[in-house]
C-alpha cells in the first residue's frame, strides 16, 4: 500500500510544498488558524502509470470472424485505461509501427482521458 491518491484515508499531516491544493482540508486547517494548513493523507493499492503500448501497423487491419485485430487492441486500450482510471492511476498510450513509436498520450486519470486514449489509438492507425 502507498499513500497517495487512493480512497481510503490514512490520516492527517502537515502540509508540505508540492503537496496537491486537493488533498488539502480546509475544516482541519481552519481550527489551527490556517497555521499550519493540514493534508488528507490517503492509501491507494499503487501509483504506477498505466503505459499501453499499442500496434497500428496496417497488420491490425486483417482478423477473424469479421474481427479485425485493431478492434481489438482499442477494447484492450479501453479495458485497461478504463480500470485505471477506476483505481485513480494515471493512464496513457505508446503507439507504434514497423517504423515509428509515439508518446500518443501522456498518461493521466480519469473516465475521460480513458476515452481519450482510445480515440487517439483510433486516429493513429494508418489508413489502408
Amino acid at each position: 500500500v502507498f499513500h497517495g491518491a487512493g480512497h481510503n484515508l490514512a490520516g492527517l499531516r502537515d502540509w508540505e510544498p508540492g503537496d496537491r491544493p486537493s488533498t488539502l482540508d480546509w475544516a482541519q486547517s481552519t481550527l489551527t488558524n490556517f497555521s499550519p494548513l493540514i493534508t488528507r493523507e490517503f492509501d491507494q493499492e499503487s501509483n504506477a502509470p498505466v503505459v499501453l503500448a499499442a500496434d497500428v501497423s496496417t497488420s491490425t487491419r486483417f482478423g477473424t470472424g469479421g474481427e479485425s485485430i485493431a478492434r481489438c487492441i482499442a477494447r484492450t486500450v479501453a479495458t485497461f485505461s478504463m480500470a485505471a482510471a477506476f483505481f485513480q492511476d494515471r493512464a496513457g498510450l505508446i503507439t507504434f509501427d514497423a517504423a515509428t513509436r509515439a508518446m500518443a498520450v501522456r498518461p493521466r486519470i480519469g473516465k475521460n482521458h480513458a476515452i481519450h486514449c482510445v480515440e487517439v489509438y483510433q486516429e493513429h492507425l494508418r489508413p489502408e
